[in-house]
């Protein structure tokens, strides 16, 4: 074993040396890695929060919420699969809050349902949401549907 060592001195000299000298190199850069991870996660959870925020709070002195703008943010909510079923509870309730009111704009809810139905198709299974009915009621009653989320549900449930 002596003889061993002995001969191959040189080589084992070169390996521990790439090791010791790598290793740290590997570690920094792993360290990196999930920094920079940890990073980028809370600036995509800064994005999505200023998004909600966008959608139900005017920007504007005068209180003028614009549609246009509203629809491109409810499509953007379609980036975020992490909060994929918070943005639909949360499309949920504000689709059952402002349809009551008059001047609401029915792009705004046949986005709102593409974007619901979207989402809904990219949980898990066991994680999907029944679009007939509210996911924020505990009582599970069924909602009034409109006729563009009847036919999202019901070529939902053919591929299912």
């Amino acid at each position: 074993m002596w003889n061993w060592l002995n001969t191959n001195a040189g080589v084992l000299s070169l390996i521990l040396a790439l090791v010791l000298t790598l290793g740290p190199l590997l570690f920094a850069g792993l360290r990196y890695i999930r920094l920079r991870s940890d990073e980028l996660r809370f600036k995509k959870f800064e994005i999505y929060h200023n998004l909600i925020r966008q959608l139900v709070q005017s920007e504007s002195p005068s209180g003028i919420m614009y549609v246009d703008r509203q629809i491109a943010i409810v499509f953007e909510l379609r980036n975020f699969p992490e909060y994929y079923e918070l943005s639909i509870r949360l499309l949920f309730g504000l689709k059952d809050s402002w349809a009551d009111k008059a001047g609401f704009n029915h792009r705004l809810l046949e986005e709102m349902n593409n974007s619901m139905a979207f989402m809904n198709k990219r949980l898990k299974p066991r994680k999907r949401i029944e679009l007939g009915t509210n996911p924020a009621h505990t009582e599970g009653k069924p909602k009034a549907e409109s006729g563009v989320l009847k036919k999202v549900r019901l070529k939902n449930n053919r591929k299912l």
